[in-house]
């Protein structure tokens, strides 16, 4: 069969669904580990199963090098070949060729390259890309498109969607595989123009899905947020939606808000070989020399295997000594945390109730925290409030990012509350300090401001007024969970 995105519930325009497969069912936003060469880097099948991942990324390009599509088929396709009962989508080779192929040729049929392992004369076509998918048989193929470097002028750029459109239309018709999902990818670099432009062209043919691409190669986190802002909003809505090659957290946290179900990355692993490894305050080395004598877990509320079973003192030991255990009980903990962030996302976008929504965090002091974070949601926030308290009951707390329309949501804030709480977001580049928040005031003397999110909530409370409202970004009412939660 072919996938099914059904979408179950939205949060602005975040969203909650399932996507249905030929191997089960899974709850996105998902994070796919990604395992090129049919494995997932120092990973058994079982240990990713543990993490509780449900689709994994292959690749064209890789396994058409070696060992070839060929042998896969012979011995029943990928799934067969890998053992694995789980889906499997295979990227084009597109990324692979224009990342990894010096020198390259690339004209209407298809592009010229040599390979990266031997140096053979190679030539691959969109025709050629899913010849080979098909004969992979993954449940989910990718179209060949031109990912183009970064920067790149806009001239270029239009040339290349065009091009990526044509080759589309080219991987649809060669499209074999009844049983194979196949995706369209959207381009257009920086672009805000040619993403939509890319994007309108892809959707106009019938594609199972739609990747958002040419993300990862060199831009900005505020740029690569921005690609992501300029397409979504052209894809529909009934169809799953893909950012390719991202695995930062905050970067699948910042496009999850913009609308992507999907996502894939190495670098849950890639990280790990070096001997780093995720957390909630950010990516940390484990050779520090502050783990020697530690002997606690990665993370203490991380429910992966190196966690339960290992301390940082001897996976610390173990890379040191250049194990190869060590950094398979941090490929083990990155790829879980990734997958288990979004089961909280999941949940948050299930559950946290927003805008008019009150979400009840405490009833004794009355505490609410409400997913107010733009003028739209401020709105809905004040109407409720104004119809159960009074200007002088209602203390409110409130991080508002640097791209929304801070003067007026203060502005509106100042309606329900004289006693207002700035804060800031950590470890977010999207957010203002305190300080900066509270130079977009008018009315000061109802405002005071405090950087720290715990402290800014205490604050808060002290107050002792009948309701406290705290509000903002998604980012900093799970910095407060967090917080309060331990």
């Amino acid at each position: 069969m072919k996938v099914k995105y059904e979408l179950i519930k939205k949060d602005e325009k975040a969203r909650y669904g399932i996507l249905h497969t030929n191997h089960g069912s899974y709850e996105t936003p998902m994070f796919m580990p990604v395992g090129t060469l049919a494995t997932v880097k120092t990973m058994s099948f079982d240990e990713i199963k543990e993490t509780k991942a449900g689709v994994i990324l292959s690749n064209t390009y890789h396994l058409h090098l070696r060992p070839g599509e060929d042998l896969i088929a012979k011995a029943g396709g990928l799934h067969s070949f890998m053992n694995w009962d789980g889906p499997i989508l295979t990227d084009s080779g597109g990324f692979q060729v224009f990342s990894l192929a010096r020198p390259k040729d690339i004209s209407e049929d298809g592009v010229k390259f040599k390979s990266h392992l031997d140096g053979r004369n190679l030539f691959l076509t969109p025709e050629k890309s899913i010849e080979i998918q098909n004969k992979l048989d993954s449940d989910i193929a990718m179209v060949l498109d031109e990912c183009p470097p970064y920067p790149a002028t806009y001239d270029y750029m239009k040339n290349s969607i065009e091009r990526t459109f044509r080759w589309a239309k080219r991987c649809l018709e060669a499209h074999k595989n009844e049983n194979q999902s196949l995706f369209g990818i959207v381009q257009g670099g920086e672009f805000a123009e040619l993403r939509k432009l890319s994007a309108e062209y892809t959707t106009s043919l019938p594609f199972d899905g739609f990747a958002v691409g040419g993300v990862s190669v060199g831009e900005g986190q505020n740029t690569k947020i921005k690609m992501v802002e300029f397409a979504t909003p052209y894809l529909p809505e009934d169809k799953v939606r893909y950012l390719m090659g991202v695995g930062e957290p905050i970067d699948m946290l910042e496009s999850i808000e913009r609308g992507i179900d999907i996502f894939d990355c190495v670098l849950s692993t890639r990280i790990a070989r070096h001997g780093n490894f995720f957390t909630r305050k950010g990516r940390v080395s484990i050779k520090n020399a502050r783990f020697k004598e530690d002997f606690t877990a990665l993370e203490e509320d991380c429910d992966c295997y190196a966690c339960k079973h290992h301390t940082k003192a001897y996976i610390r030991h173990l890379l040191v000594a250049n194990e190869m255990y060590g950094m398979r009980l941090l490929s083990i903990h990155n790829t879980r945390f990734l997958i288990k962030m979004m089961e909280e996302v999941r949940e948050a976008i299930k559950k946290v109730v927003w805008q008019c929504r009150f979400e009840v965090f405490s009833k004794n002091p009355l505490v609410i925290f409400d997913g107010a974070h733009n003028a739209a949601g401020v709105e809905e926030l004040i109407k409720i409030v104004k119809q159960h308290f009074s200007k002088d009951e209602v203390t409110v707390l409130v991080s508002i990012l640097k791209d929304k329309d801070r003067v007026s949501m203060f502005r509106k804030l100042n309606e329900i509350s004289s006693s207002i709480v700035l804060t800031s977001i950590p470890n977010n580049p999207r957010a203002s300090t305190a300080k900066e928040l509270y130079d977009n005031v008018e009315n000061k003397k109802d405002f005071e401001y405090e950087e720290d999110p715990i402290k800014a909530y205490n604050l808060a409370l002290s107050k002792k007024r009948k309701l406290t409202v705290c509000c903002g970004s998604f980012y900093i009412l799970i910095k407060l969970k967090e917080g309060l939660n331990g």
